[in-house]
C-alpha cells in the first residue's frame, strides 16, 4: 500500500509540475470554459518543493476582484484537512462584494452549493497577506469599507493584524484588530478605535443611525486555556431624528461553552436631556464564526423611560415617536435580549403591569402581560394578560376589566406608512368572550386612520353589549337597551365596523351591525308588565332598527315562535306570538299584567296545568304616560284549553280536563260558550259571560261528601256520605265596589247522613242547602241553611270573627261587632270527647274566636256506656278562657278552662246511673281516648241509690292510658288516699297504690253489707294492687296484688252466719271455727276474744288471696297464727290456724281432746286438778285445718303441740290455770301425729 501512495504521489509531483509550468499557455482556455462571470488576467505556474503555485495579474469574480495574486497551496496540509490551505497568498488589492437581496444579505452572484471555507484558508494557511475593499451594494447604491490584514499561522500559533476604516485617508478613522494566538494556548488580542464609523451610506443600507465609535479593548488567554476580554466602546453623535445620541459601553467577557460571555459594567444611553442607565447587562459571543452573531440582553427596565428617550431621540414627528408619545406605555419589561448578525439587528422582551392609552383604535389598556419582538421595521407583541383593562373612548363606552386576554398585535412601518394587525385578539370576560380581527391603517401624510373590526363573539353577556355599541348609535335605540334588557348573552355573534377617525370635511362615513344568537335573554319590557324571559332568538341590530325573532319565555309563557320589531326612535314594540304552553304559566301572566286589573276575582292561590294554545296581537309603547302606566294597544288574545287543569286551591276546587275556548280582548271582555271538563272526578259544565259591568261563571255539577270535606280542610269522621248534584254562580264585578259573590244550591239527594236529629238524613230525602258568599274587603260573608240549622258567619284569613248559628230555633240576635259566635238551639246526642273537642284546646298561642252557648240542650250526654241525660249548658269562651254551667237530671255545678291548663270540674253533687243488673257500669278501654285533662271535685256522689261519699281527684291522659292523680275520697266510714297516679291503662287494667283506713270496724262494716264481727280502735290497710277493667269496675274476686292489714285494741265478736252477709269475716269469725270443732269454748271466749293487735300480709292473684307468711293476731293470755288462701272468688277456703289458749282447773274442752286422743293423759289431767289441786300454768295449742267455703267451713283438730301434753303424759300437774301462754320463737307451734 505505501508503495503504491508513493507511486501516485511521485506522479502527481511529476504531472503537476509539468501541467503547472504551461499555466500561462491554457489561459484563454480556462476563461473560456468558466464563462463570461470568470476572468483571470496574467496567469503563471510555479511549483516550490512539493506546493504548486499561482500567480495572476488579476483575477475577476461576481463578488469577488483580486489584484496581484500570489498564491502557493500546501499540498500536503490541504490533503489531510481536505480544506485548501495555502502555504503564502499575498492579494496586493482586493474587491469583495455584498449585495442585499429579499432574503437578506449574500455575496453578489453567489449561488447554492458548496464554496470555498473561508475561515479554514485564513486560519490554518502559513501566511496569508490581503488589501482591498469590501463592499455593500442595495439597488444602485454601493458603499464601501478598506481592509487591510495580514496573517501568519506557524506552529499552532496564529499572529494577524486586521484595519478597516470607511474612509481610505483618515488615519484615525480605522478599526484595529491585533492578535497572537496560540491554538490551546496562551494567546492576546487588542482591538482599538478613535472615531470609526461605517459611512452614512453604509449605516443606511444597514438601516442603522450614523454613528462614530470609539473603542479600546483586549483579549488575553492564558496557559490554562481560560480566556479573559475587555472592551470599552462609545458611540457618539448617532444621528436620531429629533436629536443627537450617545451610547457607552464597558464590558468584560470570558470563555463559556464554546464563546465568550461577557458582562457590561456600563450601558448608558443619553438623547438629548434624557438619559437611561442599565445596570447588570450582558452578552454572548460565539467562538465559532461560521454564522457570526453577538447576543446583548438587559436587565428589567421600565417601559415609560425607554419610551420617553425614544420619543426624544425620534421626536412625535416621526411615526414611532409619536405612537410612543400618545400611547404613553408604561410596564416593566424584562427578558429584553438583542440579537445581532448578518440580517440586522432583532429584539425579544417580555412585559408586565403594562399599560397604554387609547391612540387612534389602540384600545386603552392596563394590567397587560406580553411578549414583543421585531427589527426596525416591524413589531410583533403577543399579549396574555389577566385582569386586564381595556376602553376604546373613540368608538364604544364600555370601559371593562377582562378576567384574561390574549393574542397577536403587529405595527408596521414601512415607508412612512403605519399599519396594525391585530389577529386572533381574544379577551374574556366571565361572561364575555370574543376572538376579533382588526385592522388599522394611516398612509403616509394623512392624518385619518381607516379602521375594520370583524369580531367573532363566543358568548358576551347581554348586560355588557350595549357598552360595545358605537357612539353613534340612536340614542332612542341605546336607551331602550340600556333600560330594559336585563339579562342573558349573545352566543356566534358577529360584530363588524367599518370607518375612519381622526379629522374630517364631512360627517363620518360609518358602518356597524350586530348578528347573534340571543340565548337566555331577559327583557324587563316595563314595571307594569311580566319579565321575558328565556329568550332564544336571532337577533340583527343595525340603523334601520332592531329585529328579534325566535323562541322565548314572554310573561312566563314558552314561545316557539314570536316575532318582535323595535324601531330606531325605540317608541314602541310590535308583537305577533303563537305558542303552545302551560295554563301555570297563563295565569301568570295574567296576574303579573295590567290584565290582573280586569280580573280582580284572580286569586294568587290558583294555579293550572295542562296544555293551552295561545294566540295574540299587541303594539305595546315603550313608556308609560301618567299614573296609568304602560296599557296595551290593540291586544287580542284567545286560549284554546287542550284537556287543561285549574286549581283553585283556596276555594279548594280543581277543575280537570278542560276543553274550549277562551276569548279575551283589552279590557274586560271574557266569554266562553261551553267549557267542559271534569270536577271532583265527574262531568262538569263551565260557562263564560260578560257585559260592560259583570263578568259571570256559572258552574254545573257533582260531587261527593268526601270533597267538600276537602274543600273545607276538615277530617271527614265517616257520619255524611253520598254524592250530590249541585249548581253554583260565581260573579265578579270589574270597575265596580260591588263585592264577588257565589251562590250553591243542592237538594242533596243522595247524602245521608248520621247526624244527632234534627241534622240527620237518609240518602233518598230531599233537603234543600243554600249557601251564598260575600267577599268582601276585609272579610267573607257567608249565610247558609239546611234543615233544622241557619244562621251567618263573616269569615278572615284569621278564621271566623263573627257567626250566629240556630239549631231547630231562630237564628239568635249577634252583633257582628263584637266579634263573637253565637249558638242557640241544641243535640239530641253528644260524646264527651266531642264536646271537649268543640270547646278546646286552640293551637300555639292563638286564643280562637270568641263564643256564646245560650241555654244549649244536649239530650244525651255519652262516655261510652255511661250517659247523662238532658243537659243544658251556658257559658262563654274568649282569650282561653271558658266557663260553662252545666244543669240537669243526674248533676249540676260548673266547668271551666284556663288557656292550656286542664278543665275544673266541680259537681255538687252526681248521679251515676247503674246497669239494668244494678252491677258497675263497664267501660271499654276505648273512652280512655274521650276522657281529658281535668282537675274534679265531686261534693255528693250516688251510684244509683248508692252513696259513695265525696271524692278529689285529676285526671292526666298518658300514652299507656290516663292517670288519677292525688286521689282523695271520704266514704262509708272509710278514707281512701292514693299514695302514686292511679292507671287505667289502654290494655284495659287498672292499678291503685295508696291506705284505706278507719276506726271502730263494728261501725263501718254494717255500713258495707257485714255483719259487725269486729270492733276496733283503728285500722290500717295499704298495698298495690290492680283489677280488670274500669276504676268503676272494682271487684274482690278479680283483683291482683300485695296488700297488709293492721287492727288495733279490738275484739272479735261471736256471731252467727247469716245468708252470707259476712262472708268475707269467715276468715276470722272465731264461733263458726270453734262450733265447727264440736268443743266447748264458752269459759274461754265468752261473747268474744279480745286482741290487741292484729297484722296480716297478703299476696292476691287473680282473686285467691295468700299469706305472705302467717298472719298474727295478739292480745292477753291468746294468739293465732293463721297460714294458707282463701279463694274470694269461689269462698274456696285452705288454710291453718295456730291456736294457742291459756289452761286453768276447769278446762273440760282440753280433757275431752286429750280423751279422744290419748285417754291416759286425759287421766292425768283430772288426777292433777282434782288430787294435787295445782293449777296449770301452762298453755296450750291446737292446730287447726280450715276447708270448705264461706258458707260451709270444713274445721279439722290436727293436734296438740303444747309443753303441757307432755307433762301429762308424765303425770306432772300445774297449779296455775291462768298462767300466760308460752309462745315459741319463732311464732309456730310443734306438730305432733295427725290421729287417725
Amino acid at each position: 500500500m505505501a508503495t503504491a501512495i508513493a507511486v501516485c504521489f511521485a506522479l502527481l509531483q511529476v504531472g503537476g509540475r509539468v501541467l503547472f509550468y504551461q499555466l500561462h499557455r491554457l489561459e484563454d482556455t480556462i476563461n473560456a470554459t468558466f464563462g463570461p462571470d470568470f476572468l483571470v488576467q496574467g496567469l503563471e505556474g510555479r511549483w516550490q518543493g512539493l506546493n504548486p503555485g499561482i500567480f495572476a495579474e488579476r483575477v475577476r469574480l461576481p463578488s469577488v476582484e483580486l489584484i496581484g495574486l500570489d498564491f502557493e497551496l500546501d499540498l500536503v496540509e490541504s490533503m489531510g484537512r481536505n480544506r485548501v490551505v495555502a502555504r503564502r497568498m499575498t492579494v496586493a488589492d482586493g474587491r469583495l462584494v455584498f449585495e442585499k437581496t429579499a432574503t437578506g444579505w449574500q455575496l453578489a452572484g453567489a449561488s447554492e452549493g458548496p464554496g470555498l471555507d473561508v475561515l479554514a484558508l485564513f486560519g490554518f494557511s502559513d501566511e496569508v497577506w490581503v488589501r482591498g475593499r469590501v463592499f455593500a451594494r442595495e439597488g444602485r447604491r454601493t458603499a464601501a469599507l478598506y481592509v487591510e490584514s495580514w496573517l501568519i499561522n506557524v506552529g499552532g500559533g496564529h499572529r494577524f493584524s486586521i484595519r478597516v476604516q470607511s474612509e481610505p485617508n483618515c488615519t484615525d478613522c480605522a478599526l484595529a484588530v491585533e492578535g497572537d494566538v496560540t491554538e490551546n494556548g496562551p494567546g492576546a488580542i487588542e482591538v482599538s478605535a478613535t472615531a470609526f464609523s461605517l459611512g452614512s451610506e453604509l449605516d443606511d443600507m444597514l438601516g442603522l443611525p450614523n454613528f462614530e465609535v470609539a473603542l479600546a479593548g483586549g483579549w488575553r488567554r492564558g496557559s490554562d486555556g481560560n480566556g479573559q476580554a475587555r472592551l470599552d466602546i462609545e458611540l457618539n453623535r448617532i444621528e436620531t431624528p429629533a436629536s443627537e445620541s450617545t451610547l457607552t459601553l464597558g464590558l468584560g467577557a470570558w470563555a463559556e461553552g464554546g464563546g465568550y460571555r461577557g458582562r457590561i459594567d456600563t450601558l448608558s444611553v443619553t438623547s438629548g436631556d434624557r438619559s437611561l442607565e442599565f445596570d447588570g447587562a450582558g452578552f454572548f459571543v460565539p467562538g465559532d464564526l461560521g454564522e457570526p452573531f453577538a447576543d446583548l440582553w438587559l436587565p428589567t427596565f421600565a417601559a415609560q423611560d425607554v419610551a420617553a428617550l425614544a420619543t426624544t431621540a425620534l421626536g412625535v414627528g416621526h411615526p414611532v415617536g409619536r405612537w410612543l408619545h400618545n400611547l404613553a406605555p408604561q410596564g416593566r419589561i424584562d427578558g429584553f435580549r438583542v440579537r445581532i448578525d448578518g440580517d440586522g439587528v432583532a429584539f425579544v422582551c417580555r412585559g408586565r403591569d403594562a399599560a397604554v392609552t387609547a391612540f387612534q383604535g389602540v384600545p386603552d389598556a392596563q394590567h397587560v402581560a406580553f411578549v414583543v419582538s421585531g427589527h426596525s421595521r416591524a413589531i410583533r407583541m403577543d399579549v396574555d394578560g389577566y385582569d386586564l383593562a381595556l376602553a376604546m373612548p373613540d368608538f364604544v363606552s364600555a370601559d371593562e376589566t377582562y378576567v384574561q386576554g390574549g393574542g397577536s398585535i403587529t405595527f408596521s412601518f414601512v415607508s412612512g406608512n403605519f399599519g396594525l394587525r391585530a389577529e386572533k385578539l381574544w379577551l374574556d370576560r366571565g361572561g364575555t368572550r370574543a376572538v376579533a380581527d382588526i385592522a388599522l391603517s394611516r398612509p403616509r401624510g394623512s392624518s385619518r386612520v381607516h379602521v375594520a373590526a370583524d369580531a367573532k363573539v363566543d358568548r358576551i353577556a347581554v348586560a355588557d353589549a350595549e357598552g360595545y355599541l358605537p357612539l353613534n348609535v340612536a340614542p332612542g335605540f341605546r336607551d331602550w337597551l340600556r333600560t330594559n334588557v336585563r339579562s342573558g348573552h349573545l352566543e356566534d355573534g358577529r360584530i363588524l365596523f367599518q370607518g375612519a377617525v381622526g379629522p374630517s370635511d364631512g360627517p363620518p362615513r360609518r358602518h356597524f351591525e350586530i348578528a347573534a344568537r340571543v340565548v337566555d335573554g331577559v327583557v324587563d319590557y316595563h314595571g307594569d308588565w311580566p319579565t321575558a324571559s328565556h329568550i332564544r332568538a336571532n337577533l340583527v341590530v343595525a340603523e334601520g332598527g332592531t329585529r328579534l325573532r325566535g323562541a322565548a319565555r314572554i310573561f312566563d309563557m314558552d314561545v316557539a315562535d314570536a316575532d318582535l320589531r323595535v324601531p330606531p326612535s325605540g317608541e314602541e314594540i310590535s308583537l305577533r306570538l303563537r305558542s303552545r304552553t302551560d295554563v301555570g304559566q297563563l295565569l301568570h301572566f295574567v296576574r303579573n299584567s295590567p290584565v290582573r286589573d280586569a280580573m280582580p276575582f284572580l286569586s294568587d292561590a290558583w294555579t293550572g296545568d295542562g296544555p293551552v294554545v295561545v294566540a295574540a296581537e299587541m303594539v305595546l309603547p315603550l313608556a308609560g304616560t301618567g299614573d296609568d302606566g304602560v296599557r296595551p294597544r290593540n291586544l287580542r288574545v284567545e286560549f284554546d284549553l287542550e284537556g287543561a287543569n285549574v286549581d283553585l286551591a283556596d276555594l279548594g276546587l280543581r277543575f280537570d280536563a278542560m276543553n274550549d275556548r277562551v276569548r279575551y280582548e283589552w279590557p274586560t271582555s271574557l266569554s266562553s260558550e261551553r267549557l267542559t271538563g271534569r270536577l271532583f272526578g265527574a262531568p262538569v259544565r263551565l260557562g263564560i259571560e260578560s257585559d260592560d259591568e259583570t263578568i259571570r261563571f256559572a258552574v254545573e255539577g257533582s260531587a261527593t261528601v268526601a270533597d267538600a270535606y276537602r274543600v273545607l280542610d276538615l277530617a271527614d269522621p265517616g257520619i255524611v256520605g253520598g254524592r250530590f248534584d249541585f249548581g253554583a254562580t260565581f260573579e265578579v264585578f270589574p270597575g265596580s265596589e260591588h263585592p264577588a259573590e257565589l251562590r250553591i244550591e243542592s237538594d242533596l239527594v243522595g247524602v245521608s247522613a248520621a247526624l244527632p236529629a234534627p241534622l240527620d238524613k237518609r240518602d233518598d230525602e230531599e233537603s234543600a242547602l243554600a249557601v251564598s258568599l260575600q267577599f268582601l274587603d276585609d272579610y267573607v260573608a257567608v249565610s247558609a241553611r239546611y234543615n233544622d240549622l241557619s244562621g251567618w258567619l263573616h269569615v278572615d284569613d284569621g278564621g271566623i270573627r263573627a257567626a250566629a248559628l240556630g239549631l231547630g230555633v231562630p237564628v239568635p240576635m249577634a252583633d257582628a261587632a263584637q266579634g263573637r259566635v253565637v249558638i242557640a238551639g241544641g243535640l239530641d246526642a253528644v260524646n264527651v270527647a266531642s264536646m271537649a273537642s268543640a270547646l278546646g284546646p286552640t293551637k300555639g298561642d292563638d286564643p280562637g274566636f270568641a263564643w256564646e252557648l245560650r241555654d244549649f240542650r244536649i239530650g244525651r250526654m255519652e262516655l261510652d256506656a255511661l250517659e247523662l241525660a238532658d243537659l243544658r249548658i251556658d257559658g262563654s269562651g274568649e282569650g282561653g278562657e271558658i266557663r260553662l254551667t252545666l244543669a240537669g237530671r243526674e248533676l249540676h255545678g260548673t266547668l271551666e278552662r284556663s288557656g292550656d291548663a286542664p278543665w275544673r270540674l266541680n259537681l255538687p253533687e252526681l248521679n251515676v246511673p247503674t246497669s239494668p243488673s244494678d252491677d258497675a257500669i263497664a267501660l271499654d278501654p276505648a273512652a280512655i281516648d274521650q276522657l281529658i285533662a281535668a282537675d274534679v271535685v265531686l261534693g255528693k256522689v250516688f251510684v244509683g241509690e248508692d252513696d259513695y261519699g265525696t271524692w278529689r281527684f285529676g285526671l292526666r291522659p298518658v300514652p299507656e292510658g290516663i292517670e288519677l292523680h292525688d286521689v282523695v275520697a271520704e266514704l262509708r266510714g272509710l278514707t281512701i288516699e292514693a299514695t302514686a297516679p292511679a292507671l287505667w291503662s289502654r290494655d284495659g287494667t287498672t292499678r291503685f297504690e295508696g291506705t284505706v283506713r278507719a276506726g271502730d270496724l263494728l261501725e263501718v262494716l254494717p255500713l258495707w253489707d257485714f255483719v259487725p264481727s269486729v270492733e276496733s280502735e283503728s285500722f290500717a290497710a295499704q298495698g298495690s294492687v290492680y283489677w280488670p277493667g274500669s276504676p268503676l269496675e272494682f271487684d274482690l274476686a278479680t283483683l291482683s296484688g300485695d296488700a297488709s292489714l293492721d287492727l288495733t285494741n279490738g275484739r272479735f265478736l261471736d256471731v252467727e252466719q247469716g245468708a252470707g252477709a259476712a262472708r268475707i269475716m269467715s276468715l276470722i269469725n272465731f264461733s263458726t271455727i270453734v262450733k265447727r270443732m264440736s268443743l266447748d269454748f264458752t269459759d274461754v271466749f265468752g261473747r268474744g276474744v279480745s286482741f290487741d293487735r292484729a297484722l296480716a300480709k297478703l299476696s292476691v292473684t287473680e282473686g285467691r288471696a295468700r299469706f305472705d307468711g302467717p298472719a298474727k293476731i295478739t292480745g292477753t293470755g291468746l294468739r293465732f297464727d293463721i297460714d294458707g288462701a282463701v279463694d274470694f272468688a269461689s269462698g274456696a277456703l285452705d288454710y291453718t290456724m295456730v291456736v294457742t289458749l291459756p289452761l286453768h282447773a276447769s278446762l273440760p274442752w282440753y280433757a275431752a281432746f286429750l280423751a279422744a286422743s290419748n285417754p291416759l293423759a286425759a287421766a292425768g289431767v283430772l288426777f292433777g286438778q282434782q288430787v294435787l289441786k295445782d293449777p296449770i300454768k301452762r298453755l296450750s295449742s291446737v292446730d287447726v285445718v280450715v276447708k270448705g267455703t264461706y258458707d260451709d267451713p270444713e274445721v279439722m283438730l290436727v293436734s296438740n303441740s303444747s309443753a303441757l301434753a307432755a307433762t301429762a303424759e308424765d303425770n306432772v300437774i300445774a297449779d296455775d290455770a291462768n298462767a300466760a301462754p308460752e309462745e315459741l320463737d319463732d311464732g309456730k307451734t310443734e306438730r305432733g301425729d295427725t290421729p287417725q
